[in-house]
């Protein structure tokens, strides 16, 4: 990588490091740790989810029942909600500077939604 890029790509870091956004979401990941185990059922339901929408129609109704309900017990925890509404943010931020990358530049490729 060209020694310019690289370092302002360091400096970016850093800068979104010390971002409002990103230490909600890393205080917010830490609070977690006060819920042993929490934070590995939210993955473990993310993963549910994923491979029950990648069966397509071959999913079942019950198995989508049941993940929303674990999910709705999980969000009984405040600190849930913290972390879910966090990473949100974070994920939209960094969707905005991919966009603003892929914009910034002239790479010929189809639009990204």
């Amino acid at each position: 990588m060209e020694e310019s890029i690289r370092t302002s790509a360091l400096q970016f870091v850093e800068t979104m490091r010390s971002s409002h956004i990103y230490k909600t979401y890393v205080s917010s990941a830490d609070a977690l740790k006060a819920y042993p185990g929490v934070f590995e059922r939210i993955m473990d339901l993310r993963r549910q989810t994923v491979d029950l929408y990648s069966q397509g129609e071959s999913g079942s109704m019950e198995n989508v029942d049941s993940l929303e309900l674990r999910y709705e017990e999980l969000q009984k925890i405040p600190e849930v909600n913290a972390f879910l509404e966090a990473e949100e943010d974070m994920i939209r931020l960094l969707k905005e500077l991919n966009r603003a990358l892929f914009t910034a530049v002239d790479l010929y490729l189809p639009e990204i939604p």
